[in-house]
């Protein structure tokens, strides 16, 4: 009777001490003078509790929600915020610069985000689980192998160029700034294998991305409307409503619906893409963001050329071939219009000439930059925690962003100069070995769902991709969430339809 007590006992006591830590926690808390932070103990024993109780894929479902949908501090400009942003705030920056002064040292957690304590402790979750056999997360489809390869590739990549850069006098906190980012993909990636099952949470998974997405576009629209307005009258220019990042959001939720619409095409699934699809280009908009639109097209070209031949694209092909001569000439004649039936012609001039866009000029001598300190720097890089050589001048900048030569916005070429050829094949591997496994996994698919799903891929890792070479990329945490998420998904799905072995 006693030894088989000695559990409920032990389990009593470890709750009676918790309770106790806890309250004595939310005293101090309180002493200190900030009423939020008193709730913090006991929102982390009730959010501790319910993580051990429930499978690892919701928990992780949730933690896909929060990282996409919430804002922070430098949303929408500083004009708004929602309630929730503390949250936002606490998940995406330091906690000692989200507690300022509040914790002494944090315990010696202060240089350490939120997200990234979550992933240490969904990680202990996991390990636990595993070591006690537990059949709580159900079956899974075990991941490709080389998906993982991938991943620690780009640790090694990363560690290539952070020992190249300190051990040539790379600044120690610049060379934080820039990895810090690109170490999140891996971390998160092996958390999104170990927690989603395969094919059967991939309907969990693209509801948690589409209802991201309908969130963050409510909260474009919003601002938008309430803001804009005054921001012109004031004589300045509307930049974006919520951030750059959103961009990669709003693009895979698209493609979700449209590519689980045009795998199955009925009804269902149809009124979900005609209710769904216009709020997501709405937010898209209202966001102002010019190379969304260029993620989307590329992202439908890629559906269309890797999808098989069918009667719709045979009407499309011979439609588009009609449309040809009308489009170039439309786009001949607005291309100096300044009339209103030519403003998709203004966006794309902008993309392309620096005489009409300052934003694309600075691109553009920027990347000049760039290409020259490749060449200065040679095939080995320069390392981590340097800066870009400014051989050609455009707009200052250092005012508002002073680490513009350590964060360039094309982080392609920033990337093969920081790393040098060694460190960019390594990190750039999880996007080459992603879209290899999704598109071997749509030719071996034998359900629409799991086409959809390497479709989705696909898409998702291509916006990834614009992204990197358009605006700081890998700085979103929308582009660390999805570069994961699309080769966690596509290793698995590879293994799910044969594709790898």
């Amino acid at each position: 009777r006693d030894l088989h007590s000695f559990p409920t006992r032990r389990s009593s006591d470890l709750l009676a001490a918790t309770l106790v830590a806890t309250g004595l926690a939310t005293v101090a808390a309180a002493a200190l003078g900030s009423p939020a932070l008193a709730l913090v103990p006991v929102l982390g024993l009730t959010l501790a509790w319910i993580v051990a109780r429930v499978p690892l894929r919701w928990t992780a479902a949730v933690l896909l929600v929060l990282l996409l949908s919430l804002d922070s501090e430098e949303d929408a400009q500083g004009l708004w915020h929602s309630p929730l942003v503390p949250l936002g705030n606490l998940l995406r920056y330091n906690l000692d610069r989200v507690f300022a002064g509040q914790v002494p040292n944090l315990l010696g957690l202060g240089k350490l985000s939120g997200l990234e304590i979550v992933l240490v402790a969904l990680f202990a979750v996991a390990a636990y689980r595993r070591i006690a056999g537990s059949t709580l997360d159900g079956p899974e489809v075990q991941t490709a192998g080389v998906a993982a390869t991938a991943m620690i590739a780009s640790l090694v990549g990363i560690g290539y160029g952070t020992v190249v850069g300190l051990a040539t006098g790379g600044s120690t906190s610049a060379v934080i700034l820039q990895i810090r980012p690109l170490l999140h993909v891996p971390l998160l990636f092996f958390l999104f294998q170990a927690a989603f099952r395969g094919p059967r949470d991939h309907v969990l998974v693209a509801r948690a991305v589409v209802l991201s997405a309908l969130l963050k576009a409510a909260q474009a629209v919003w601002v938008t409307r309430t803001f804009k307005p005054a921001v012109l009258a004031a004589g300045h220019q509307w930049v974006f409503a919520t951030n750059h990042g959103d961009s990669v959001l709003f693009v895979v939720a698209a493609i979700a619906l449209f590519a689980r619409w045009m795998e199955r095409c009925d009804a269902r699934r149809l009124a979900a893409l005609a209710v769904l699809l216009p709020p997501i280009l709405w937010g898209m908009l209202a966001n102002n963001r010019r190379i969304a639109w260029v993620a989307l097209a590329l992202s439908f070209a890629v559906v269309f050329a890797v999808t098989p031949w069918r009667p719709w694209k045979r009407s499309l092909v011979r439609l588009g071939l009609v449309a040809v001569p009308v489009a170039a000439l439309y786009v001949a004649v607005g291309w100096g219009s300044s009339a209103g039936v030519f403003a998709p012609v203004r966006v794309l001039r902008t993309l392309v000439d620096a005489k009409v866009d300052r934003s694309t000029l600075y691109r553009q001598v920027e990347n000049f930059n760039l290409v020259l300190s490749i060449r200065d720097s040679g095939p080995l890089g320069r390392g981590f925690g340097h800066p870009f050589t400014v051989y050609l001048r455009g707009d200052d900048i250092s005012s508002i962003f002073s680490l513009f030569a350590y964060e360039p916005h094309n982080s392609v070429l920033g990337l093969l100069l920081f790393a040098g050829v060694p460190g960019f094949l390594g990190v750039w591997m999880p996007f080459s070995v992603g879209v290899f496994l999704a598109a071997r996994s749509y030719r071996r698919a034998g359900s629409p769902d799991e086409r959809a799903a390497a479709l989705v891929c696909l898409s998702a890792l291509l916006a990834c991709a614009v992204l990197t070479y358009g605006d700081l990329g890998q700085f979103f945490t929308q582009w660390q969430v999805f570069t994961a998420l699309a080769v966690a998904v596509a290793g698995k799905l590879a293994v799910a339809t044969g594709a790898w072995p």
